[in-house]
């Protein structure tokens, strides 16, 4: 909790597989920057636990009708920053440049890098093999 500002366990754990709506929670942080909202089938873990200050919401899903923060950035006090996500345990997501695009500025961000105001380009790849 420490280091990435939020965390999943203990025997109140919540998580879900299910095809759901993850949606920017703001367009004005730069993890967020071009990341369009999608229809996506994931394992979220959810309900998660926050450090004290909390970190930025910056993705939710939508879980039994309740929108959940599953993607989260953190500056952490004594300095450095966090990018977190509950997701990303399908590979076939990969493929959705939306995904791609989240986890490379999120990775940037805590690297202290700009990133563009419309949001990293992207090259295109090539589908993971048995993902279609």
């Amino acid at each position: 909790m420490k280091l990435l500002g939020g965390c999943h366990g203990g025997p109140d754990r919540k998580y879900q597989v299910l095809e759901t709506e993850l949606r920017p929670t703001s367009q004005s942080h730069p993890v967020t920057r071009g990341v369009s909202a999608l229809t996506v089938r994931e394992e979220f873990y959810y309900a998660l636990k926050w450090s004290d200050p909390k970190p930025t919401p910056l993705m939710e899903a939508v879980i039994d009708g309740e929108a959940w923060p599953v993607s989260w950035g953190w500056e952490r006090p004594g300095g450095g920053r966090s990018f977190g996500f509950s997701g990303l345990h399908f590979h076939a997501n990969w493929d959705r440049p939306e995904y791609r695009r989240l986890v490379v500025q999120g990775v940037l961000w805590t690297l202290g890098r700009e990133i563009p105001a419309d949001g990293v380009a992207l090259p295109d790849v090539e589908p993971a093999p048995g993902t279609q």
